[in-house]
């Protein structure tokens, strides 16, 4: 189901309407594999369209020292220049550095992680790379498939209150009873073919489950 969501997999029939402003994240149980990049640098493509702004700031800032401040030109780059400044501040760039560490250091690595290839973590440790990029990036719909799989208490904590205050809507799949109850306002049960919905968290589909049995 998740798959189908993410648009990984096709459904056998029906189909999927989702409005076009609505973006998708996925992290899959496993299979996730990152290399080439340090922790820090991997993490940081999660703001790829906010260092592209900064790229496109940082060249129109060297191009205005070959102009002549008189030349009309000039008076355009500056215009450019000012209006790519808004678009940072609106994307909020200046505390990406604070919000990469905030992220990483909650889900477990420490500062001497970031410089370290990503191909040297483990398969766990792989896992929180790629939530980490997920809750960076702040899609409007995020899927977890057993997210808690491989975390210790402090960083499953952790996971719990940022998902909490998350702003967007989050589907998840977990075996954590507990998670599901502090966390999920719906449940819903896939059985013999059907989707069933139970308006509370899981404790509340245990109990509602056997009196829709009776």
């Amino acid at each position: 189901l998740l798959k189908i969501v993410a648009g990984l997999q096709t459904a056998d029939s029906g189909k999927i309407e989702k409005a076009r402003v609505v973006t998708v994240g996925y992290l899959p149980q496993d299979g996730i594999a990152t290399k080439g990049r340090t922790l820090y640098k991997e993490v940081e493509t999660a703001f790829e369209l906010e260092l592209k702004v900064q790229n496109d700031l940082n060249e129109v800032h060297e191009s205005l020292n070959t102009l002549d401040p008189s030349s009309p030109s000039y008076g355009e780059v500056i215009e450019i220049m000012g209006e790519l400044q808004h678009k940072l501040e609106d994307l909020d760039i200046y505390r990406m550095k604070a919000k990469i560490e905030r992220v990483l250091m909650g889900l477990g690595f420490g500062v001497n992680d970031f410089e370290r290839q990503t191909e040297e973590f483990s398969g766990g440790w792989q896992m929180r790379i790629a939530l980490a990029k997920l809750l960076l990036q702040e899609p409007s719909l995020l899927l977890l498939d057993e997210p808690t799989n491989h975390l210790d208490l402090d960083t499953l904590q952790w996971l719990e209150d940022y998902l909490r205050e998350y702003n967007g809507a989050i589907i998840l799949v977990s075996h954590d009873r507990a998670f599901l109850d502090n966390l999920c306002r719906r449940t819903f049960t896939l059985s013999r073919g059907e989707l069933q919905e139970y308006s509370g968290n899981y404790s509340f589909y245990e109990q509602e489950k056997e009196v829709r049995k009776e």
